[in-house]
């Protein structure tokens, strides 16, 4: 989805290839494998919108005698954020990558064949199936996945820290922005993919310093660091295959934005941002192990660290 970084370190290429679950970095898409991984993400996709479907109508509580909607509701609660959230980066470029017909062997339209199966002639026979299929599943999969990110979290009585669902929704559309970008601007010109990207994600933390997506001031303050580390590493990746520069230099000045930001984000969060999770109080351990086995030597003292004195609750009992 963003600039390819291996100009400016290969093994921080594949790392990111990793954590961004570019399946076509990190897997050979050749002999058959590419229709391999885009079977599964119809299927998942399927099971995606079934599931959603059964939640967005409440059919798990009309139906709750029936075993198969209490499984829906149950697998719901940790597979909606996976494959509505997480899994939304792989699963849309995969499907997109059924449109990807820019090789041709002639002037004709159904000449062009497909970028990852030669063998495979565009819009006709077998691939118009599948293009009419990933038409559907991208139809129905992202207006589900706009509606039912915040639609989740709401669903969710002990999770407390929120987001704003327009911020979910902005973040869709740039994420979907992205990925067009990806399968278009960056075949023809990579350069210019690379200065589109960092203005669209300078573009995306001035919207999150603005509307402080999530109730929690440490996750908005993160998050927005954390997109600043990502607009610093397309700048050096950037300058890594325009100019002319030592990789290792590039690197050692990479890691030393991300130490400032990360060192600037520790003093923020301790200057205006304190804790705010509540952490319940546990018993005295140590007090409970003394208190058994010194055999009531010293049972008095460790009682009083455990239980409040009977003066202490009077005390409260008068106030």
């Amino acid at each position: 989805m963003g600039p390819d970084i291996s100009y400016l370190n290969s093994t921080l290429g594949k790392i990111s290839n990793l954590l961004a679950l570019e399946l076509k970095n990190i897997i050979d898409f050749r002999n058959g494998i590419f229709w391999i991984i885009v079977d599964a993400v119809y299927g998942l996709i399927a099971l995606w919108v079934s599931m959603s479907a059964v939640i967005i109508f409440r059919l798990d509580e009309k139906y709750s005698r029936f075993f198969l909607f209490r499984l829906i509701d149950w697998l719901a609660d940790f597979m909606m954020p996976i494959l509505g959230s997480l899994c939304f980066i792989p699963f849309v470029p995969i499907c997109l990558d059924i449109f990807v017909c820019d090789h041709s062997i002639g002037d004709n339209f159904t000449d062009s064949f497909l970028s990852y199966d030669c063998y495979y002639f565009c819009w006709k026979d077998e691939h118009l199936i599948y293009a009419i299929l990933s038409f559907f599943a991208l139809l129905c999969y992202e207006p589900l996945a706009v509606f039912c990110r915040p639609l989740w979290q709401e669903l969710q009585p002990m999770l407390h820290v929120k987001s704003s669902p327009y911020f979910l929704m902005v973040k869709t559309v740039i994420q979907v922005l992205l990925i067009a970008m990806n399968k278009t601007v960056r075949r023809a010109q990579d350069i210019t993919h690379r200065i589109l990207f960092i203005f669209v994600m300078i573009f995306y933390v001035v919207f999150l310093l603005k509307f402080k997506p999530y109730n929690y001031p440490r996750f908005n303050l993160w998050q927005n660091l954390s997109l600043i580390g990502v607009v610093w590493l397309a700048i050096l990746s950037t300058i890594a295959l325009g100019v002319k520069v030592n990789s290792i230099i590039l690197t050692i000045l990479l890691f030393i934005g991300w130490l400032i930001i990360v060192l600037y984000g520790l003093y923020i969060q301790k200057k205006k941002y304190p804790s705010l999770l509540f952490r319940k109080k546990h018993h005295d351990i140590t007090s409970l192990f003394k208190f058994a086995f010194t055999f009531g030597k010293h049972s008095h003292k460790a009682l009083n660290k455990i239980i409040p004195s009977s003066n202490s609750l009077e005390r409260q009992d008068k106030n």
